[in-house]
């Protein structure tokens, strides 16, 4: 047999699906590379000289926005928790809505090409290679945890394991190939390979959805399948628990809104378009019209659950092997499967691609430029430009390794995001652009204090005592802060808290330190408030878009928005109050407890543990889950019997690991051991979810999305 034949007989994939891939990956690499003619300065390279049309940008900050981390891990996360994940999703659309109306056109008149690059305009060149360097590094770490996903992906469909040699060829065969077209091409080969990669994306989850939703009688089926079950709270947008809970929806409604403002990659594809107008209208057409193919993203992941539970899909131990499994499960044809893989892995190359360019252009002009004495020509600016996208492409390939310890995604972004990120949208948004008095030692010092207290919380147990010690006294001051705060401890704290408190740092020190030190720059905040208006250049060519519209009808449709935003953020906040509470155990615990209990098939089961009683259980789970009529003295004695036989099942699994560490790794037994400590019955627990804050939410994001797009047209 020759090595391909090798390669394919231990592999799911077909001659046919291989094939397609690799014709797939020999077309975008062609194209690519094609457009290393077309660069002739470095303008064109950085922003494809400015002069990106409607269509190609919507379609490219569509494809930037929609990649397989959408993909993999909104289905892990609603294979955990359900469908709320969609918030991480939705609530990007309305951001980009935002942005586009209110942040972009300011911005885009600046006629900068990067975020620190306005930095260095409003405060200082000091703070604008400060920021450019930590997020050089920052978008290394981010597409480290994509390419991660990408070779995940790969090695869970095509049957190797993701521990072993095939990982790692995958990881530099995705990270090489977006490396040698986009140092070719710059941002005209991102921009017209993310056109080809948004129709093959659009194409293969079109395909695949429906294919894994018949497997559940799609949604229909699903919702009566759930209900029998008891796990209806599964479709619930707003739950009462779990990390996407009511507070996740308000977590990540403020970091979509930074990442729509401040977001390099994205940004720098609207900084391309060809007028102010089209930047803003290719940033409010490409939120609304991924509004509906958000919805469907999330159901595969329910799907995996429902499956996972009968028994007719293998249970899996990370979160984000859910669409891997699904994909391996035969339940996608032959040929179809390879063009699914096809629009996955592509959305994957146009996610990457646009990090990579956006972090050599800030490396470059944020970087090098400012910091050489002797301005770079533009020839030697193109050469450090392909240089610096070679060497973030390899700490890119490094940080991948990393990212692989996380048992998510998400959670690896929103770590990231609330260290960084956010502290950066406070100095260079909200007091960058709407205060004139914040100073550039004002905004160094905002953004590194805030910085550091995000490190400081997030690696506490590693400082020390007296760290820790500090640490407990921010959290017991937040834990003042109404509605966001209450009940948190940093034992407890969530990625959203941690995000919450390095803004509110920030947004405090930025004034303070201000109102010590004197304005420097009051020429350029004048030249960045002028900016709010049209030039007369953008008057005489019809294309003038003011910030706020001067006709009433642009304002009634900005007051439609910011209804819908106040009838957006009550739903979320209704979702803490569910409409029954009692002595039970936790419905999310429930579900988490029987995936993890479905780790060991049937033929496995430790000697004292039968299939049979297995399932017993499960259907009393079940059974507590579905009766909320019982009164708590009815409740009680039932739900404490239950947490005994769980505890039980736990510590025969744990033993059995104990017992075969060469087949059970230790992976495993720590995940039976949290269900083992977390397992616990008690009052106030959520029986019945809020019905009516999923539905208020979703109604507030259409008024919001609604008032958007008539803006646009109005103003």
């Amino acid at each position: 047999m020759t090595i391909v034949q090798n390669i394919l007989a231990v592999t799911a994939l077909s001659w046919l699906d291989g094939a397609i891939l690799v014709c797939f990956f020999g077309v975008i690499i062609w194209i690519g590379s094609y457009f290393h003619k077309w660069i002739k300065k470095p303008d064109d390279f950085c922003v494809a000289g400015r002069q990106l049309t409607p269509f190609i940008l919507v379609a490219t900050l569509a494809a930037t926005n929609c990649n397989l981390y959408n993909f993999q891990s909104y289905v892990g996360y609603a294979y955990r928790e359900g469908m709320s994940i969609i918030w991480h999703e939705w609530t990007g659309m309305m951001a980009l809505v935002f942005a586009g109306i209110f942040i972009l056109p300011i911005l885009r008149r600046l006629k900068i090409a990067t975020i620190p690059e306005f930095l260095g305009q409003r405060y200082s060149p000091t703070l604008r290679a400060l920021v450019a360097s930590l997020w050089s590094l920052r978008f290394c770490a981010w597409l480290g945890g994509v390419l991660y996903l990408s070779a995940q992906v790969a090695c869970v469909i095509s049957g190797f394991d993701d521990t072993g040699p095939a990982y790692h060829v995958f990881i530099f065969f995705f990270g090489v190939v977006t490396i040698i077209y986009t140092m070719a091409g710059g941002m005209w080969a991102v921009a017209l390979t993310d056109v080809i990669q948004f129709v093959f994306l659009l194409g293969g989850a079109l395909v695949m959805i429906p294919l894994i939703m018949h497997t559940v009688g799609y949604w229909q089926g699903m919702q009566q399948t759930l209900t029998a079950m008891g796990r209806q709270d599964m479709l619930n947008l707003v739950p009462n628990e779990g990390f996407w809970n009511w507070k996740g929806g308000i977590g990540i409604s403020l970091l979509a809104i930074q990442w729509a403002c401040t977001d390099q990659p994205m940004l720098q594809r609207a900084f391309s378009a060809n007028s102010v107008k089209t930047a803003a209208k290719g940033m409010v057409y490409a939120g609304i019209i991924m509004v509906p193919f958000a919805f469907i993203i999330p159901m595969p992941g329910i799907a995996a659950a429902i499956k996972v539970a009968q028994g007719t899909m293998p249970a899996f131990l990370e979160q984000d092997n859910a669409l891997p499994m699904l994909l391996a499960s035969g339940v996608i044809p032959i040929g179809i499967l390879g063009l699914i893989l096809c629009g996955l892995l592509a959305s994957q190359l146009s996610t990457i691609d646009s990090a990579l360019s956006s972090s050599s252009t800030l490396a470059t002009l944020d970087v090098i430029n400012v910091v050489r004495k002797q301005k770079l020509t533009d020839r030697q600016t193109l050469f450090m430009l392909r240089l610096m996208l070679l060497l973030m492409g390899a700490v890119m390939i490094f940080t991948s390794y990393l990212a692989k310890k996380s048992q998510s995604a998400v959670d690896f972004y929103i770590a990231i995001v609330a260290v960084v990120d956010l502290p950066l949208f406070v100095v260079a948004i909200i007091y960058g652009l709407f205060s004139k008095r914040a100073t550039t030692a004002g905004a160094i010092a905002g953004y590194v204090v805030g910085m550091l207290f995000g490190l400081l919380i997030n690696f506490h147990n590693y400082l020390g005592s007296a760290v820790t010690a500090f640490v407990d006294g921010v959290f017991k001051i937040y834990s003042y802060l109404p509605l966001l705060g209450e009940g948190v401890t940093a034992a407890n704290a969530s990625g959203w808290d941690i995000a919450v408190i390095g803004m509110i740092v920030t947004a405090v020190t930025v004034p303070v330190v201000s109102l010590f030190t004197k304005q420097t720059h009051q020429a350029q905040v004048n030249h960045i408030w002028q900016a709010r208006h049209p030039t007369e250049a953008e008057h005489k060519q019809g294309g003038a878009f003011n910030v706020w519209p001067t006709s009433s009808k642009g304002r009634v449709c900005i007051g439609t928005m910011f209804l819908g935003l106040v009838i957006f953020f009550a739903g979320l906040v209704l979702g803490k109050y569910p409409d029954q509470k009692g002595y039970s155990i936790s419905r999310l615990q429930m579900r988490r407890f029987e995936q993890t209990a479905m780790l060991i098939p049937p033929e496995e089961l430790p000697p004292a543990v039968s299939a049979e009683s297995r399932r017993e259980l499960f259907d009393d789970l079940t059974a507590l889950a579905k009766n909320t009529d019982q009164s708590d003295e009815l409740r009680k004695p039932l739900a404490d019997s239950l947490v005994l036989r769980m505890q039980n099942l736990m510590k025969s699994y744990c033993a059995m690991a104990r017992a075969n560490p060469e087949k059970y790794s230790d992976e495993y037994l720590k995940e039976f051991n949290s269900q083992l400590e977390s397992v616990q019955a008690g009052p106030g627990r959520t029986i019945r979810e809020n019905s009516k804050a999923g539905t208020l939410a979703f109604v507030g994001m259409l008024i919001f999305l609604f008032g958007g797009l008539l803006r646009i047209h109005y103003d």
